[in-house]
């Protein structure tokens, strides 16, 4: 009966339940290696510049993106990519290697209007300003990181700031001044300042600066926020 038992809460640990369905979770600490792994690859060099058109379906990621064998993103002819293009591109991308190398495969039974879905709310296409928040817990594959000191490499963030514009990108570290308050925030994404792909630090308040009130920081797997 005891074996039972820890079986019982293995799986609790190991699954969430959307839709009444238990799924199982990637460890986050595993995941956010893939994640890391696979954008230290990119070049920072211009070689995939920033680009965000006004109109159309374009799709902002710099190649093709498979899932579970199949294209359901055409990369650009540029290899050009916008943050939440980026971003998604490298979850994507994370995936795949992720499930390459463990059993059981995560997130791996989406259909083809469950992709699109999932990429809309990524990006905020609904209106939702929580963006790729909104997509994680909605699809249930990770966890909000509430507590800002927890955030670690590897993290995906929305952020706004004061004047009314966001960016989409994966998270680095916190600036601090000498009394540990948080002034900055260094990390990864495409932005104009660094001619596409590249690491990028924004200060914090004002009416240019984040709004840390409107950042929202997620991270994929199964593990709590420590």
């Amino acid at each position: 009966m005891r074996h039972v038992m820890l079986l019982g809460l293995m799986v609790v640990v190991l699954c969430a339940t959307t839709g009444g369905e238990a799924k199982p979770l990637p460890d986050s600490a595993e995941f956010s290696r893939f994640v890391l792994q696979i954008m230290r690859t990119y070049p920072t060099d211009g070689t995939h510049g920033y680009y965000w058109p006004k109109k159309g379906a374009w799709q902002g990621v710099t190649r093709d993106i498979e899932y579970n064998g199949r294209i359901v993103a055409e990369g650009d002819p540029q290899a050009r990519c916008h943050c939440s293009g980026l971003t998604w591109e490298i979850f994507m991308r994370a995936l795949d290697a992720y499930n390459r190398d463990h059993t059981p495969k995560v997130f791996s039974s989406w259909n083809d209007d469950e992709v699109r879905r999932f990429r809309r709310l990524w990006f905020g296409a609904d209106g939702n300003k929580r963006c790729i928040h909104n997509a994680v817990l909605t699809f249930g594959i990770g966890f909000e990181i509430k507590n800002k000191d927890n955030a670690k490499p590897g993290d995906f963030v929305q952020f706004w700031r004061g004047a009314g514009s966001g960016h989409s990108v994966i998270f680095d570290h916190w600036v601090r001044d000498e009394e540990g308050r948080i002034t900055a925030l260094h990390y990864w994404s495409s932005q104009k300042k660094t001619n596409g792909i590249g690491y990028n630090t924004e200060t914090v308040g004002g009416e240019k600066g984040i709004d840390l009130a409107q950042t929202y920081i997620v991270r994929i797997g199964a593990s709590g926020e420590e």
